[in-house]
């Protein structure tokens, strides 16, 4: 028969130091946002950073616009966080050296790495804390979009909420289409157009549009003073003086020169394309970034 004290002593075995987490650690992600909000300790155990680090290192796993594993000088592998992640101050106190210096490695942040490592190392709490929120939110503010100011306790629950609501944004940022990765252009032909059997295989399909294929033209870059310019294989940049880009609709639609407007979409893997009826940009790699 079961005593009354039974269920006090079974409760009892999940406040262990540990104990928890580790079982939650055989649950998917929608099985831990359950958990979070059974009591204060399940919330607690289902924030764990080290669960959260193990479920963004999935998710990014083939995404174009996410941190990737990479490794750092003494042969550690290390993930970094989402670089328009909001942190409360209590999450950035507990943030690790090795996480700073990862985390301002990222092309919208790099002009700011050495500030905060000074701050670090002048161990200078507070400064640091409002150095690392104060340019968070400039990164935020990039995106054009009405964020809600969530700043996070939790630091990879954090960075993997905030990844997570930036991969819905589809308005694209002036410091995207001018990434200094560029963009791999490319001519759609058709292909009941394509005569020769061997030239129709050398041809990519492209599957986003049935009967469409593409073929790889150049490597082009938007410019922050809006020149575009072209690299073709085996040729010398070329840019012609009516070759500029400007926004029809902010995020939405661009233009360059005279020929027709190319709109703007999220792929899958979190990247950029601009489109029209005549050719499409793929972003390349435009978030990596190493040590």
């Amino acid at each position: 028969m079961c005593t009354s004290s039974e269920p006090t002593s079974i409760t009892k075995v999940f406040e262990a130091v540990g104990l928890l987490e580790e079982i939650l650690a055989f649950s998917d992600v929608s099985d831990l946002l359950v958990a979070t909000v059974v009591s204060k300790r399940w919330k607690q155990a289902g924030r764990a950073d080290f669960l959260w680090e193990r479920a963004s290192s999935t998710l990014y796993k083939e995404k174009v616009a996410a941190p990737q594993e990479h490794r750092i000088g003494n042969g550690e592998i290390v993930l970094p966080f989402f670089w328009r992640s909001l942190f409360h101050k209590e999450a950035i106190q507990s943030m690790t050296i090795t996480q700073v210096k990862t985390m301002f490695q990222h092309p919208l942040l790099h002009k700011h790495y050495q500030g905060a490592l000074e701050k670090l190392e002048e161990k200078d709490v507070t400064e640091f804390q409002r150095f690392i929120q104060v340019y968070m939110l400039d990164v935020v503010s990039d995106t054009q979009q009405h964020w809600k100011h969530v700043f996070y306790r939790d630091l990879w629950f954090g960075s993997y909420a905030c990844s997570v609501i930036d991969s819905k944004r589809h308005h694209m940022t002036n410091s995207e289409v001018v990434s200094k990765y560029g963009f791999e252009a490319y001519f759609k032909i058709a292909e009941d157009e394509v005569m020769d059997q061997e030239d129709l295989e050398e041809l990519e399909v492209y599957p986003d549009e049935p009967g469409i294929r593409l073929y790889q033209h150049s490597t082009c870059y938007f410019k922050d003073d809006h020149d575009f310019i072209m690299e073709m294989k085996d040729a010398e940049p070329f840019s012609a003086s009516d070759m500029k880009w400007r926004w029809v609709e902010e995020g939405k639609i661009l233009q360059v020169g005279p020929y027709p407007s190319l709109n703007v979409s999220r792929k899958d893997d979190w990247g950029w394309k601009l489109e029209n009826v005549h050719v499409v940009f793929v972003a390349r790699d435009e978030f990596g970034f190493s040590l």
